[in-house]
């Protein structure tokens, strides 16, 4: 499904963006603009225009609890070329969610957003955002900034996504096991750092490793 939501042009050319059917707001019957050369639309563009790190996007800070039957995390590496993925995911938004629920793919769920830098280079190398439903979905997205910097060693720290969402994410509702998409195109660091997982998330691993993990 993921792959489809990436690759697919079909929502966005047609005259109408209504494949959410009428479960995403207004986004489902505005009129579709064109996509640019990049493969995103101005909206797209103009919706993510974050330019620094969001305090509601900073894992220090927030600590994440699904209240629905089904999470689905969606991480999306915003370093290098892959900055522009976050505006496409933006703009297909609307069809992804919306066939979830007219398919009934998935019972009750809510998707939370994660921004994947990396943790050498010290720029915001893990973005998260609340679990959301339908339009409440954009105002969430906005927030990540896609700054599309690395730390230029062809790694990044997917590692400390996974962590936080294993650990950090509560889930108490959930009646299933949650989904996690990762999109990324460099490699994933061999171990994780104490001190990346002290600094950059603001967690004491000691008792994290004496707590459980998330619900």
């Amino acid at each position: 499904m993921l792959r489809s939501l990436v690759g697919s042009e079909m929502c966005i050319r047609d005259r109408h963006s209504n494949m959410g059917g009428g479960y995403y707001d207004e986004r489902d019957m505005e009129e579709a603009a064109p996509v640019a050369a990049a493969g995103y639309t101005e909206q797209a563009a103009r919706a993510l225009a974050q330019t620094s790190l969001h305090p509601e996007a900073d894992p220090v800070s927030q600590r994440l609890v699904c209240s629905n039957q089904t999470g689905v995390v969606m991480a999306v590496d915003v370093t290098g070329s892959m900055g522009d993925w976050t505006k496409i995911i933006w703009d297909k938004l609307p069809m992804f969610y919306g066939q979830i629920m007219l398919q009934n793919y998935l019972n009750d769920p809510a998707i939370s957003f994660a921004a994947i830098g990396d943790a050498c280079d010290g720029v915001a190398p893990l973005q998260v955002c609340q679990f959301a439903q339908g339009g409440q979905l954009d105002a969430e997205i906005g927030k990540i900034w896609t700054f599309q910097a690395g730390g230029g060693n062809e790694i990044e720290s997917y590692d400390l996504a996974a962590f936080y969402y294993t650990y950090m994410v509560e889930m108490p509702r959930t009646d299933t096991k949650p989904f996690f998409f990762f999109t990324g195109d460099e490699g994933v660091y061999p171990s994780i750092r104490r001190e990346w997982i002290a600094e950059k998330l603001g967690v004491d691993v000691e008792k994290v490793r004496l707590g459980s993990g998330s619900g």
